[in-house]
């Protein structure tokens, strides 16, 4: 009797746990924002330092050079910075991807 109850705990105790999953495309959210981010503030020199190298005129698509530039392919930005972290190629930090995501999330304000 007393096994079987033990047996019980840990099958109980696994379900619980296997049934706990961290989705990380979502972990950056308006919600976990505790800054009102801006391009000029705060994303631009991200951009510059670790995009415009190879988005800029010459570069490969799209340009990052400006905010109507950044503007227009915000989508591409979330896709690839945030939800997939395949750009840039040497990565961001965690907190880098945090403002690039809330800032996205906030509605891009310029300034």
């Amino acid at each position: 009797m007393k096994s079987s109850l033990i047996i019980s705990i840990i099958i109980v105790g696994s379900l619980v746990i296997s049934s706990c999953t961290y989705d990380e495309t979502t972990e950056n959210t308006t919600g976990e924002c505790d800054t009102n981010y801006t391009y000029e503030a705060h994303v631009v020199s991200l951009i510059t330092s670790e995009c415009v190298s190879c988005h800029s005129a010459g570069g490969q698509p799209p340009m990052l050079t400006t905010y109507v530039e950044v503007e227009a392919s915000l989508q591409a930005v979330k896709n690839e910075v945030v939800i997939e972290k395949t750009m840039p190629p040497s990565g961001l930090t965690a907190d880098e991807i945090k403002i690039i995501s809330c800032w996205i999330d906030q509605g891009n304000p310029e300034n």
